[in-house]
């Protein structure tokens, strides 16, 4: 999960939302480029599972790249159109 936004802790939030639902997100950072919009690279040529990611994250475009180098499947490059749900309120 890589954050390639300005705004600070955006894959932090990601990563939770992930795997509140399911996912094993290894690892987070921040993308050395900007994105408006979120994109999934498929690491191992797994369409679904590339698919489910998507789909978990609104819609976000997937690309193929396979490089098994990366011990991944899939890259997330986390875009500043993706906004995190609100966060419970606990008085």
């Amino acid at each position: 999960m890589l954050n390639a936004t300005k705004v600070h802790g955006l894959a932090r939030r990601a990563t939770e939302y992930l795997r509140d639902r399911g996912f094993d997100v290894v690892a987070t950072g921040t993308a050395r480029e900007q994105r408006d919009s979120t994109l999934i690279i498929d690491r191992t040529n797994h369409p679904v599972w590339a698919g489910r990611a998507a789909r978990a994250l609104n819609g976000a475009r997937v690309e193929l790249a396979p490089d098994s180098s990366r011990y991944v499947d899939i890259t997330v490059l986390l875009g500043a159109s993706w906004r995190p749900p609100a966060e419970p309120f606990y008085p």
